[in-house]
């Protein structure tokens, strides 16, 4: 189970780091 958790995670990073090219993050998103 480590090992799906850990790609679980890995993936999260991904699309947090992609969606932060393509637009604004999401924390400038609540701030506003």
């Amino acid at each position: 189970m480590s090992g799906f958790c850990h790609n679980m995670k890995k993936k999260a990073e991904f699309t947090n780091n992609t969606s932060v090219r393509t637009g604004p993050p999401k924390q400038l998103i609540l701030n506003t």
